[in-house]
């Protein structure tokens, strides 16, 4: 997002500045649809669209992924009781005190 955003003049309907509430806006002026072609515009926010919703799909399941490997390494360990992370239980001796 930065990378777009630092050369926003570059992406001509990019905003630099997001609309409050969004991460990516587009301005899309009058000016533009006289200088460019229209259908070549609307193509690309569609494609803009799709290429952001898939990466953002590839993310959720490499996120969903490194948390199922994580968890069953957890378990892993939680059945065997912990080896390592826990250290060796000790008996305390108990000093009865009489008063």
């Amino acid at each position: 997002m930065r990378f777009m955003m630092m050369r926003a003049e570059n992406f001509f309907i990019l905003r630099r500045k997001p609309v409050e509430g969004y991460d990516i806006s587009f301005l899309i002026t009058n000016f533009h649809t006289e200088q460019m072609y229209k259908h070549k515009l609307v193509d690309f926010v569609i494609h803009f669209m799709e290429e952001i919703d898939k990466e953002i799909s590839e993310m959720k399941l490499s996120v969903n992924a490194r948390a199922r490997i994580v968890a069953e390494e957890f378990l892993k360990n939680v059945s065997r009781g912990f080896p390592g992370f826990l250290p060796e239980r000790q008996e305390q001796p108990w000093v009865l005190l009489r008063i």
